[in-house]
């Protein structure tokens, strides 16, 4: 940290109220640190464009944003559905669902003791896939459904635009036959 003087930004005395108005500067309009320019709705707006170009595809670190929301969005669904009729301590592994293959096959993949709980997907259960980050009635629209129902709905042509950016398996030790 080096020896304690004014001029070190890491060993100093602490700025006093008055150090920290002075460095912001004159209160004026054109001044960013300094000003009563924005309103509360006027903030609110900022920060939701700001979330909402983030999440058209900005990578931050090389992490794709609107990825990642996707799959908070996937992985809540998936424990709240597992949690519907499980064990009261668990954990969740969520796997892209391969269209081909059975649901079951996809958690197995993990090892044996994994089995399918159901999916994770966008619109109502018996709906083809979707925008799993969607609006619709003001929050989302999501689905989680049992494996078995899940299963059927592939096999029969329901689920046909389901891949794997669009519907997630929701994997746990104890949903066999589910």
């Amino acid at each position: 940290m080096g020896a304690k003087s004014a001029g070190n930004a890491l060993n100093h005395d602490a700025y006093t109220d008055s150090d920290a108005v002075a460095a912001m500067g004159a209160k004026d309009a054109g001044n960013a640190l300094n000003h009563d320019a924005y309103t509360d709705a006027d903030a609110v707006a900022a920060v939701e464009a700001d979330v909402i170009s983030l999440a058209d595809g900005t990578e931050i670190g090389g992490v794709d944003v609107r990825r990642h929301l996707e799959l908070a969005a996937f992985r809540s669904i998936c424990y709240g559905g597992a949690a519907s009729g499980g064990d009261s301590q668990f954990s969740v592994i969520m796997r892209p669902y391969q269209p081909g293959t059975a649901l079951e096959t996809t958690c197995n993949g993990i090892n044996s003791g994994w089995h399918a709980c159901g999916v994770a997907k966008a619109n109502y259960h018996h709906q083809n896939c979707g925008n799993i980050l969607n609006t619709s009635y003001g929050g989302g629209y999501s689905d989680f459904s049992r494996a078995g129902y899940a299963q059927a709905r592939i096999n029969d042509g329901s689920y046909s635009s389901c891949n794997a950016d669009n519907m997630m398996v929701c994997c746990a030790t104890f949903c066999s036959g589910w």
